[in-house]
């Protein structure tokens, strides 16, 4: 069964309850962090033209397999993964492309912006 977890700082994570273990009050199971990393920053063309804005994405692409998760005390919510979080979750696991509702489901709930202009 896979597991929807969020923590005090904000951090989410889809997790298989059967890898679960816990040692020392941490978390360790095989998981995925449930992240869009969204990058902005001013890119100059080698032919001289004009600065243009790059926006590039990045989604969950890894399973940390029988890694540290979290602590307990850092939990604030938990709940049953949604069929889209499963989706994600085997996608990762196999090595699969996101699909197109996946990636939007996840730049609409966990969206992380860096600015580098």
């Amino acid at each position: 069964m896979l597991k929807f977890v969020t923590t005090l700082n904000n951090c989410s994570f889809v997790y298989d309850t059967d890898t679960l273990a816990v040692r020392s009050h941490i978390l360790t199971a095989d998981f995925i962090l449930m992240m869009v990393t969204k990058t902005l920053r001013m890119v100059t063309p080698k032919n001289g033209e004009e600065k243009y804005l790059s926006v590039d994405y990045e989604y969950p692409s890894l399973v940390f397999k029988n890694q540290n998760m979290c602590g307990e005390k850092s939990i604030t919510s938990e709940r049953d993964a949604s069929l889209m979080e499963i989706e994600i979750f085997q996608d990762v696991s196999s090595n699969k492309s996101l699909s197109k509702n996946a990636k939007e489901y996840l730049r609409n709930s966990s969206l992380k912006v860096i600015d580098q202009r």
